[in-house]
């Protein structure tokens, strides 16, 4: 079974995902340049908004490099020797985690870009930990998920071994067995390339959101006085830059599978009722961070839609090919209209709500919600008074 929840939501001048230049994130769809928000910003967002980080506080999980370092911090060793630091990096590679590296200062860098220290940044050789200056503690090579247990237990299995790598991996691997997973690792997975025993399948999929419009991308220019400059000092700004912001309708689209995040949670004390309804709650509130301070980027979905089925999962990203443009109703609505259109036509080629059960909750224009439920009322789309009624009888169809 699949639980699907799609949302509409427009933006006034903000910036919401930035890439390697600093620039708004975009992608060509339908022959028109669009503004993205990638898949990874989203999840981020998700796992730290507040709705979802208070009702998992207890069993809640990291996404770090730093996993050695919060293992010694449990141990309270916190400046752990060359020898420790070799036997932890064993540790980490045998559960599949790779090596542990070590930040090169900028000296050693110099020295290397004129031949004179070839040794590995890794844990392998005698230019490794061995001997090294640990101020800089290693690190992974890769971002994991950890739970708070799993940090705490291969602490456990660390210290029982004697500290031994290789021996501890052995008893952490029978430990964990034991251990509750922890919701992050349940939806997002977690893969390890050396070691199969250590991956989650993800039960989300997550797509990067799209606008629905067109993007016109547009250069702020700005200019910022030093408040303490001499008003005789200078008649000129203290900084001068420039950012780009872009208003959007942004659809995005989230699918989770029942029986993968039933099957991962195993025996874990967290609810999958419980954790579905917190995914769908977070993904309806939670907004990306970038240039929220200077754009404020509060606005809320008017337009949600979640299924429930067990026929294929279907993104309705087309329904969008051909870009949005706001004329007798607004950029929201005309976006749902497009949206209701597209489902209608592939229900009827696909039959697709006889297998699954939809709802629905809009802040549409009166004109464009009763035009919206017109289409929609042969999908088997019910309409729900707000968001909280709509999760609700989602959770309701689950196990049914």
């Amino acid at each position: 079974m699949f639980i699907e929840i799609h949302s509409l939501q427009t933006f006034s001048a903000a910036n919401l995902n930035r890439d390697d230049a600093n620039a708004i994130k975009t992608i060509t769809f339908g022959n028109t340049l669009r503004q993205r928000v990638s898949s990874q910003c989203i999840k981020r967002s998700i796992r730290k908004n507040e709705i979802f980080a208070t009702e998992f506080a207890k069993q809640t999980a990291v996404r770090t490099k730093k996993f050695a370092q919060e293992v010694f911090n449990v141990l309270e060793t916190p400046k752990p020797s060359a020898d420790q630091l070799l036997e932890m990096s064993l540790f980490c590679k045998a559960l599949g985690l790779g090596e542990l590296e070590l930040k090169k200062s900028e000296s050693k860098k110099k020295s290397a870009k004129k031949g004179e220290d070839s040794d590995s940044e890794g844990t392998g050789g005698a230019g490794g930990l061995a001997g090294a200056d640990v101020s800089d503690f290693p690190s992974l090579k890769t971002l994991f998920f950890f739970s708070d247990e799993e940090i705490k237990g291969a602490a456990e299995a660390f210290k029982s071994e004697g500290m031994k790598g290789e021996k501890a991996a052995s008893a952490f691997g029978k430990l964990r067995k034991s251990f509750s997973m922890a919701p992050e690792v349940a939806l997002f997975g977690r893969m390890a390339a050396d070691g199969p025993k250590f991956n989650v399948d993800a039960a989300v999929q997550v797509a990067h959101g799209i606008s629905t419009n067109e993007i016109d991308i547009c250069d702020d220019y700005f200019t910022a006085v030093d408040d303490l400059s001499d008003r005789n000092e200078s008649a000129g700004a203290a900084m001068i830059g420039t950012t780009q912001v872009a208003s959007p309708c942004l659809y995005r689209y989230a699918c989770i599978s029942w029986e993968t995040l039933k099957s991962n949670l195993g025996n874990s004390e967290i609810d999958a009722k419980t954790c579905v309804n917190a995914f769908l709650r977070a993904f309806v509130d939670a907004i990306p961070t970038g240039k929220a301070a200077g754009t404020a980027p509060q606005s809320r979905p008017a337009f949600v839609m979640v299924t429930v089925g067990k026929s294929q999962p279907m993104n309705l990203a087309n329904s969008f090919e051909r870009a949005v443009v706001g004329d007798e109703y607004g950029l929201t609505d005309q976006s749902a209209l497009k949206l209701g259109s597209y489902l209608v036509r592939m229900n009827k080629m696909y039959d697709f709500s006889s297998s699954r059960k939809s709802f629905f909750c809009e802040a549409l224009d009166e004109k464009a919600s009763q035009e919206f439920g017109q289409k929609v009322l042969d999908s088997g789309c019910i309409k729900t008074k707000n968001i909280s009624e709509l999760l609700g009888k989602t959770v309701e169809l689950l196990n049914v």
